[in-house]
């Protein structure tokens, strides 16, 4: 239920943003850089197109001649070769290149020079194309080029717009009060948690008082802000990728696929908090069940599968929380074990992060180390 919820804020979020942000995009950026280059265009269109210096493999990289003063009246062609089934290899002209760059030009005069298979020349074709566009680290010695080409009221105005919404969908989600929630989702996890404790202990949890509202009302309070900080850091990551996309000239395209890996990293983590802290108020009620029903010791419970940290065999044998060494082992509920000997870290059952392990109670009256304990 919680996971559910804490994913539906994401979606919300993100089908806003594509419904009202992604539209405006498409005016911020310049047109060549909104162009895709087709798998099945020639090298000439592709040229002709606009390309990034990402799509490129440079003949020479080592040599750094002096930068001059770029003049297309008397600047040479650049060369690109084209294998088949290679890239395009810049040949000839990487400091015009950078120099027309540099001075913010739009073209550069080019020649493209197809081989075949055994490296005969195909053909040689002269033309004048975009200027290829530097690549991020680049960019930030590219200062020149900004200044050369501000972008036009258009563009500053629908990137006014830009901003603007997406400060009213972050506003929107997060002037919502979300302490209904997350009262609800501790009240379900206390539920449950009461009737486990029953099963096991024959004990209703209704005649022990209220023994829990201490961590109910911690919960909902932590929980509040965490469940803004998702849609929260999701727009700061949407707003912060955006500029960046200003500033580096991105394709359209380009920038839905980073903003696309985005959304799916803010569902992973709703997932995380959610499951993180459901498990951390269910660890935190049985100390505070036990402990009142009189219960000082617990048997150490891991999932007994391959997810347990430090289990040899399973997925995590290196981790620096040990998990799989504690299962079986009697603890005390006033003395926590150390689960991570590298920092000393100490943890109950559940409260170390996304732990699974769950603490068996030891009936005094059962005080046999070697008995069985329930699941």
């Amino acid at each position: 239920m919680y996971r559910k919820a804490l994913r539906s804020l994401v979606s919300l979020a993100t089908s806003r943003i594509e419904r009202e942000v992604f539209p405006l995009l498409e005016q911020t950026l310049p047109e060549p850089a909104r162009r895709t280059d087709a798998a099945d265009r020639s090298p000439l269109e592709r040229l002709k197109a606009g390309i990034d210096e990402a799509e490129l493999r440079f003949l020479r990289s080592g040599y750094r001649a002096p930068l001059t003063a770029y003049d297309p009246e008397k600047a040479s062609s650049i060369t690109f070769s084209q294998y088949p089934g290679e890239d395009l290899v810049l040949e000839d002209g990487r400091h015009r290149l950078e120099a027309a760059q540099r001075a913010g030009a739009t073209e550069i005069r080019a020649v493209l020079r197809e081989y075949d298979a055994d490296g005969n020349l195909l053909r040689e074709t002269p033309a004048t194309i975009p200027v290829p566009r530097p690549d991020a680290a680049k960019q930030k010695l590219l200062s020149e080029r900004t200044s050369a080409q501000p972008a036009t009221s258009r563009e500053l105005d629908a990137r006014t717009l830009v901003r603007e919404r997406l400060q009213a969908i972050k506003q929107a989600l997060l002037g919502a009060d979300r302490s209904a929630l997350a009262q609800e989702v501790g009240e379900r996890v206390a539920s449950a948690n009461a009737a486990e404790f029953k099963r096991v202990l024959k004990i209703d949890t209704k005649a022990m008082g209220q023994h829990t509202s201490g961590q109910l009302d911690t919960f909902r309070k932590t929980n509040v802000d965490l469940i803004k900080s998702i849609p929260e850091t999701l727009l700061d990551q949407v707003d912060k990728t955006v500029e960046e996309a200003w500033t580096k000239g991105k394709r359209v395209e380009v920038l839905r696929a980073e903003l696309q890996k985005r959304f799916e990293v803010s569902k992973s983590r709703a997932d995380l908090i959610a499951r993180d802290q459901v498990l951390k108020l269910n660890s935190q009620i049985t100390k505070t069940r036990q402990t009142s029903a009189g219960i000082v010791e617990y048997v150490w419970t891991t999932s007994h599968d391959e997810r347990v940290r430090g289990n040899p065999d399973g997925l995590y044998p290196d981790s620096d929380s040990d998990h799989y060494s504690l299962d079986g082992t009697r603890q005390r509920w006033d003395a926590p074990p150390v689960t991570n000997a590298k920092t000393g870290a100490t943890n109950h059952p559940g409260e170390d992060y996304q732990c699974r392990c769950v603490a068996v109670p030891v009936l005094s009256f059962l005080d046999d180390p070697d008995l069985d304990q329930p699941e």
